[in-house]
């Protein structure tokens, strides 16, 4: 698999918030199951999607996903704290740089990505992904540039305007393990894995296993569907999401250990590009 199509790899997963702790498991595929809950995760999907930058609360995304207001000390001249953008080639995306972890998630999708602010030369900052790679460069001056794909040495990003703020959807723990179950069949199908088994359990904040869950999950459906990608689907018979003193990815023995840092929120899930990483690199 290239790094282009690694990079591919990019599902953007539904941010949801409940309080209760989360201990959840699924076991062996129940084929006759398999229609009713898909269509169960289609209907728990569209109820978050219809709540993400809602604007209806004056909560930002920072606030909403992370519970935290600090602010990063930059002055970002021209720009608002969280707004939309759109690239000369017509990806648009909002950006939440509110908190010391910037926020960004593209118009179409739901993976809400952890973005780290580093300085550059002339006073430019720099964000990252979780495996280092360059998304976005602000000047000083408050101008963005968008790495991409198709735009590896960047393309401009022009302001739209501010973003409206978001509040998630309250997602019971039901709810999270039906959708648990429903994902673990839709890989099963995908993979050709009748065996395949997900399981997510410890405590804390659900949103952040739901926001995983679907992550993965969508992660391991685009690799089953490329033609490179199915020989290191196929060496993964189980998921196994739980917390750790860090985020981190591991393949070991045919299980993909999918670690989280609950107290970091958002930023402490692997985004898809680190569990893609994870999985081709075994």
């Amino acid at each position: 698999m290239t790094l282009s199509m690694l990079r591919n790899v990019r599902i953007r997963p539904v941010p949801v918030l409940a309080p209760s702790p989360c201990a959840l498991a699924a076991g062996p595929v129940a084929t006759g199951w398999l229609a009713a809950l898909g269509l169960v995760l289609l209907v728990v999907l569209a109820s978050l999607s219809r709540s993400a930058f809602a604007g209806d609360q004056p909560v930002s995304l920072r606030e909403a996903l992370t519970g935290s207001t600090a602010q990063d000390g930059r002055s970002h001249a021209h720009a608002p704290p969280i707004a939309r953008y759109v690239s000369g080639d017509g990806d648009r995306f909002v950006f939440d740089r509110s908190g010391n972890v910037a926020l960004m998630r593209f118009e179409g999708s739901e993976e809400v990505w952890a973005l780290r602010a580093t300085p550059a030369p002339s006073g430019d900052t720099i964000y990252k992904n979780d495996i280092g790679e360059t998304i976005l460069r602000s000047s000083r001056l408050g101008g963005l540039t968008l790495f991409t794909t198709h735009s590896p040495g960047g393309e401009p990003a022009q302001l739209v305007g501010a973003a409206p703020a978001s509040r998630p959807n309250h997602v019971s723990t039901q709810a999270l393990a039906q959708l648990l179950q429903a994902s673990m069949l839709r890989v099963a199908r995908a993979s050709g894995l009748p065996q395949f088994k997900m399981h997510a359990e410890g405590d804390g904040e659900p949103f952040i296993y739901a926001d995983t869950i679907v992550v993965t999950t969508d992660t391991l459906l685009k690799m089953a569907a490329m033609r490179e990608g199915r020989p290191y689907i196929k060496r993964i018979r189980e998921v196994y999401i739980h917390p750790g003193s860090r985020m981190d990815v591991r393949l070991r023995n045919g299980v993909l250990e999918v670690i989280l840092s609950p107290r970091d929120g958002i930023a402490g899930r692997p985004s898809s590009s680190r569990i893609a990483k994870a999985i081709v690199s075994r």
